[in-house]
């Protein structure tokens, strides 16, 4: 045995003193050295993004310390970064003061908001293996988890022990003896804590939650049963963000209700001659009628996340004005919120959604154009068809291009990253990747030009002959400085684009998405 972790087992009951002293044997007496109560809380974001990455972030309490917070991400059950000394659980990355867990949780979330997810409260006991010199060769812990969901109704409390043999370094011999006499009790090794036997424990499968990836496509299948089924399953996954949205979680619920949204309807849309015209547009204008109640909270949210951007631009005299800027739009924000959350549990928007989903789940009418094709013929077609698309467009891009045009190829490179992701399964996932990553940074360059053309609109709509005087002097100041970062951004759009209609990634497109299948 040469770590702790070799000693660390899951076992059926928690055993007496008396009884672990008559599995030890005489030539060791157990003492008691302490006991201790922590609550432990396994959190994570809506969307389990730090599971995904294959940790898991861990906040405990103790007992008898309920200001001394530790927060730490492990990583199969070995610590990767803490923070200690808080004072209350974190809900967003900037709760955590600086350093490597910030900058972890930082990448992980996002805008995103952590929640509880389970509920460990731990009460444990440690005992010495004292010689007959009372010299400690080896300790004992006995560790009673009582588990419990935090995000089910479901409010079952699954208990389990650990015992826990801890080796003193000169003592390996003794350690081994007494793990050998303490087997019996042994179910399986364990870790302290697996969070993924954890949320088994408490029936909770985040895979299960959300949308697979890559889509499970078949590359034969008819393109507009493909279609349907997947629109379903995207218009389940946004359905999973409402809550969150009348709750005021976090901004990112409703961003991501909208996204999934707008990839059915852009879907439906790249691929309309799949199913018939009427029912098309039906479920186009359908989907638009959800997403509508939504634009003027979403705007303020954008609006609102760029403070501290919009800050560090003004220089110190326009900052007053700004901070007003900021305080009315707050307040407007709640009102807007308020009457969003009262939409989206309307007996309206239910009758919408029934509606969608009654549609969605008709056969698939395969008369029309494309329908019945299969679904990697009609991918492929479609894929390079917008590959050219953008570079025929791309090549027209000069200093003086009119916004609308530059507007016009995001959109075009949306419409390709969505069909990109759509069809990843049909594709070898190297080829995915590479194109998907190529794409990216075009559209990130675009996705900036872009945004700075419309916070510039945006704060100029907000002047009016009511507008503060330094409310008006720092919009205006905002206005000048996002342009000269659009001017910025539209040369780094036409550098971007010379390698993205490059003759390398030309060739590569056409060779990976040629109608002309190898055998």
């Amino acid at each position: 045995m040469n770590n702790v972790k070799d000693y660390c087992w899951l076992i059926s009951q928690q055993p007496s003193r008396k009884r672990l002293q008559t599995l030890i044997g005489p030539s060791l007496r157990l003492t008691e050295e302490g006991r201790w109560d922590t609550s432990i809380r396994l959190l994570d974001d809506f969307d389990w993004h730090v599971h995904r990455s294959g940790q898991s972030l861990i906040y405990s309490i103790p007992d008898d310390e309920p200001n001394q917070g530790r927060c730490e991400l492990i990583k199969s059950d070995t610590p990767v970064c803490k923070q200690d000394n808080l004072s209350t659980q974190p809900v967003f990355w900037t709760d955590v003061h600086g350093g490597k867990l910030q900058q972890s949780l930082k990448k992980l979330l996002g805008y995103s908001a952590l929640i509880p997810v389970l509920q460990v409260d731990e009460q444990r006991t440690l005992l010495a293996c004292r010689d007959e010199e009372q010299k400690i060769q080896l300790r004992l812990e006995l560790i009673k988890q009582t588990v419990s969901s935090q995000i089910s109704a479901d409010a079952t409390q699954h208990d389990r022990v650990l015992l826990r043999i801890l080796p003193l370094r000169g003592y390996d011999k003794e350690a081994t003896r007494v793990a050998e006499s303490l087997r019996r009790l042994r179910q399986k090794d364990a870790e302290l804590l697996n969070t993924g036997e954890l949320l088994a424990l408490c029936k909770i499968e985040p895979e299960a939650e959300l949308l697979p990836s890559p889509l499970p496509l078949d590359p034969r299948e008819p393109t507009g049963v493909a279609l349907l089924a997947t629109a379903r399953l995207l218009l389940q996954q946004a359905r999973r963000y409402e809550q969150g949205v009348i709750d005021d979680t976090d901004t990112e619920y409703l961003h991501q209700y909208r996204v999934n949204v707008r990839r059915i309807r852009s879907l439906l849309s790249l691929l309309k001659q799949a199913v018939p015209d009427q029912e098309g547009r039906e479920l186009r204008q359908g989907l638009a009628k959800l997403v509508r109640p939504t634009n003027a909270l979403r705007d303020m949210d954008v609006f609102l996340l760029q403070q501290s951007f919009y800050a560090d631009m003004l220089p110190q005299p326009f900052q007053p004005g700004l901070d007003a800027l900021f305080r009315e739009t707050e307040q407007r924000r709640q009102q807007v919120q308020q009457e969003l959350a009262a939409y989206l549990s309307s007996e309206v928007y239910q009758q919408e959604c029934r509606w969608l989903d009654t549609q969605l789940k008709k056969p698939a009418d395969l008369c029309a154009p494309l329908a019945a094709v299969p679904l990697r013929q009609v991918a492929s077609s479609k894929i390079l068809k917008t590959y050219k698309r953008i570079c025929k467009l791309g090549g027209g891009i000069t200093d003086t291009t009119p916004d609308e045009q530059v507007h016009d190829l995001r959109l075009d490179c949306k419409k390709l990253r969505y069909l990109l992701d759509f069809f990843a399964a049909l594709y070898p996932q190297e080829q995915i990747s590479r194109h998907t990553k190529a794409l990216k940074g075009l559209q990130t360059i675009l996705g900036d030009f872009n945004d700075y053309a419309v916070q510039q609109a945006a704060l100029l709509e907000q002047v009016n002959a009511q507008t503060e005087p330094d409310q008006a002097a720092a919009i205006h100041g905002l206005v000048a400085l996002l342009y000269q970062k659009q001017l910025t951004a539209r040369s780094q759009v036409m550098q971007a684009l010379q390698t993205f209609a490059g003759d390398t990634l030309r060739a590569d497109f056409k060779a990976a998405y040629s109608l002309k299948e190898k055998k």
